[in-house]
């Protein structure tokens, strides 16, 4: 015998992620972990979330170059976002960079 049509379509779904823009796969045991709480698929990425519950200030993994808020830091070069408009007069630093100055 077949089995019903809404088992047949059940499967791992990938779906993008909100905070970074990176993909994540949705398992199936996932998705019925929310569905039997009556929750929302997930919008953010398992790294995402956990930055969003710890309160990590950088709620994003890694900006993207198209965002007008991140800028190469002077330093190391690596793309970093920012809160403020940074002016020419003063360097930008990474995180990292900033903390070892």
């Amino acid at each position: 015998m077949s089995e019903p049509p809404a088992e047949k379509s059940r499967a791992d779904l990938e779906l993008c992620c909100e905070g970074c823009g990176d993909s994540f796969v949705f398992t199936l045991g996932e998705q019925g972990y929310f569905r039997d709480r009556g929750l929302e698929p997930p919008k953010r990425c398992p790294g995402c979330r956990e930055a969003r519950r710890t309160g990590d200030p950088r709620r994003t993994a890694v900006p993207h170059e198209d965002d007008p808020s991140a800028r190469p830091c002077d330093a190391c070069g690596a793309l970093t976002k920012l809160s403020f408009e940074p002016t020419d007069k003063r360097p930008v630093y990474c995180e990292s960079c900033f903390r070892y100055r």
